[in-house]
Parts: C-alpha cells; sequence; structure tokens
C-alpha cells in the first residue's frame, strides 16, 4: 500500500512528536509520523527526564532553547495540552575546587541570557537537602525552577494533541531505506511505501543507518548508559530535590518513592541499537550505590531495585544537529542530543517545524546546530 504526505517525520520519541505537533500548529495539515514500534518505545522511554538548564549547556542558543522549554513543561497544560507529569522539585549542582570556575562562569552566562539560576553556598545546599555531605564543596548552583517529567505521557500528550489537529501517526512502521523519485521522498517502511516532499529524521541511535543509505555519513556515536533504582524503607530520608554531583560524577533524581541515579560525565560504552542491552551490568549497582552514599549517607539503608540501560546518541560536541542535510533537499534531521534530547523537545520541535516550513526560525539561529560545523572545525563551545 502506498501512503503519501507533505511531511513525514520518522521517530516517536519526544523529538519527532514534538515536532508532529509544531508542523500541524503552523498549518501543515498534511503530515505523518512514522514509528518503528510504538511512541517512546526507543531512547525517549529511558530518559531520566530531568528539566533544567544544567551546566553543560549554557551557549546562547542551547541556554534560549532550554528556557523556552523549561516554560513550557512548567506550563504544559496551557501551552501544549495534555499531561507531561512535571514536577516542581528544583535542581542543584554541587562543585568543590575542581569545577568552582566553570559553574561560577556559566551561572554568569546563562543569566546573561535570561536564565535565573542563582549561586548558592554550602550551607545553603544542606538546608535545600537536608543530610547531604557538603565538606568538600564550595560553590553549588541552585535552578528553583527546574524539575522532571514523565517521558512517556510527555511523548503521547505531544502525539495526542497533534493527531486532534490533524496529523496522522503510524506505529510498527520500522523504516528500511529513504530514496528519491524526483523531489519526492520515497520512504519504504513495514506498513508499505511512504512519499513525501519533506522528510525529517528524529530517530536517535538510529538516525545514521538510515541516512547512510543516502551517502551522508552523521557524526553519531551509538552509546550506552546505565541508571539503578534505590529505596529507603523511611521515605522521610529520600532526596528531595535533583542534585547533579560532579564531584562524584554522579545525578541522584528523586523519582516517586525511589531514587534514581546515573553517571554525568563517564561516557557510555558504544553499542549497537539494534543489539541493545537494556539490562544493568554486575557492577553498575554496587559501583553507583557507593557514590550515592558519599553525598547521602542515609542512603546506606537504601535497598536496590534494579535499574536499565538507554542509548544516547552522541554528537563530537555533544550537542544536537538540526540541519536540512547538505545536498539532499527537503531531508532533514533532529539527531545528536547526547542524552540531552527529552529536556529540550519543546523548543526544538518549534525550530524543526519552523525551518521545514520557513526556511527560517525565530529566537534562536538553528544554522548553530548545522551538520557542516563538524568539518569547519566550528562546534558548539560552552561560552560560544
Amino acid at each position: 500500500m502506498e501512503h503519501h504526505a507533505e511531511v513525514a517525520v520518522i521517530g516517536g520519541g519526544c523529538v519527532g512528536t514534538s515536532t508532529i505537533l509544531h508542523l500541524v500548529r503552523m498549518g501543515c495539515k498534511d503530515v505523518i509520523l512514522l514509528e518503528r514500534d510504538h511512541l517512546a518505545w526507543g531512547a525517549t522511554g529511558k530518559s531520566s527526564a530531568i528539566v533544567n538548564l544544567g551546566i553543560w549547556n549554557a551557549s546562547e542558543p542551547l541556554t534560549k532553547m532550554l528556557i523556552e522549554s523549561i516554560d513550557v513543561f512548567r506550563n504544559f497544560g496551557e501551552r501544549i495540552g495534555g499531561n507531561s507529569g512535571f514536577r516542581p522539585t528544583g535542581w542543584m549542582g554541587l562543585s568543590g575546587k575542581k569545577f568552582e570556575e566553570r559553574v561560577k562562569k556559566t551561572v554568569m552566562s546563562q543569566r546573561e541570557f535570561g536564565a535565573k539560576s542563582i549561586l548558592v553556598s554550602p550551607s545553603e545546599v544542606g538546608k535545600l537537602q537536608p543530610g547531604v555531605v557538603t565538606d568538600d564543596l564550595t560553590v553549588a548552583v541552585h535552578e528553583p525552577f527546574a524539575g522532571y517529567a514523565d517521558p512517556v505521557e510527555t511523548t503521547n500528550s505531544y502525539g495526542a494533541v497533534a493527531e486532534k489537529l490533524g496529523a496522522r501517526i503510524e506505529s510498527n512502521a520500522a523504516v528500511k531505506s529513504i530514496s528519491f523519485e524526483g523531489d519526492t521522498k520515497i520512504i519504504d517502511t513495514a506498513k508499505g511505501t511512504f512519499r513525501a516532499k519533506k522528510v525529517v529524521v528524529a530517530a536517535n541511535v538510529w538516525a545514521s543507518k538510515m541516512i547512510s543509505g543516502l551517502g551522508i555519513r552523521l557524526p553519531i556515536k551509538s552509546t550506552r548508559k546505565q541508571v539503578c533504582l534505590f529505596k529507603l524503607a523511611d521515605e522521610s530520608k529520600n532526596p528531595r530535590i535533583i542534585m547533579d554531583d560532579f564531584q562524584n560524577d554522579l545525578y541522584i533524581k528523586p523519582e516517586g518513592d525511589h531514587t534514581l541515579v546515573g553517571e554525568i560525565e563517564t561516557p557510555g560504552l558504544e553499542c549497537d541499537p539494534d543489539n541493545f542491552n537494556e539490562s544493568l551490568d554486575a557492577e553498575t549497582v554496587p559501583k553507583l550505590g557507593q557514590k550515592l552514599v558519599v553525598r547521602l549517607p542515609a542512603m546506606n539503608a537504601a535497598v536496590s531495585k534494579g535499574g536499565y540501560a538507554g542509548p544516547y546518541d552522541v554528537s563530537p560536541d555533544g550537542h544536537p544537529i538540526l540541519d536540512e542535510l547538505p545536498g539532499f533537499d527537503g531531508v532533514y534531521c533532529a539527531v545528536g542530543f547526547s542524552g540531552h534530547g527529552f529536556r529540550f523537545s519543546p523548543a526544538t520541535g518549534r525550530l524543526m517545524a519552523e525551518f521545514v516550513l520557513d526556511g527560517k526560525t525565530k529566537g534562536v539561529d538553528i544554522r548553530d546546530f548545522r551538520l557542516n560545523r563538524f568539518a569547519e572545525d566550528k562546534p558548539i563551545r560552552l561560552f560560544a
């Protein structure tokens, strides 16, 4: 069977569904999303879904995208419709001497772009999160507006609102190849052939293989990152604020009556996205558990509740590639988020929709995220 659309979006995660939503809101009703399984099946469903600025995304375009996205999550029902499960826990980034200057410089830079992050002392850290060890800290950054959301609920909300506005969503439509017939893009899938004038590839770690048939190499590395869950019998001692512990390379996130932890800087192991191990390695629980107890001694009484591994599409500079593929008019990509895609998804969807329909974007210059920046030796830098 053959299907037709003006725009086809490949990938039913947070970025793909946000993109189709913004496309239909901008008046493009003839849009279809192709997902290999079901919405939020892949990387999105395994996201920690932390919604904050942090200190690794401090360039002007990234900060502006995150300010916009955080505002959307905090007002999701009004701005998007449906639910995102957002919980305003706040966030802290904890630093000793090693990252002190970087933290201070980041906060100053982000505030120039409109962020409301603030520097706090170790004693204030202890007040915001009772029971936290602060002896080795010199400074921290606090984002009272941050929090976390439910990645599956968010993605399904994007999709449901888009469908109400006229978008079509095809699940179980794994893409086999993309080819051309004049200006028309031919997408061969498990559910038949789809013909579209324009195509947006938002397929995370599966994007490189998908695009390679066109002779384009995306500089994306597929990696596997692991997270652990711990549970305390005395819930009153659970952490109540999300923390990035830069000293111990660990992020700590309250998640219901559990605590989720994962490493910040330690790179994931390279992996084959089509043969992906979702379970934990044997050494991961004791390794992350030991790091957790260093910062929160009360967690020594916690029991392991397992965990899982999720895929990251890592770009050379750790930041997204949002572009029309050079030499292939009408073929776009939104990939390379390096584990940060969820928090960017509201702004990313808007920018991609504007770029596809108008060839330009508002508020953020999408050319900063062009694919050729790597060949030009102009990666996105922290304080660009």
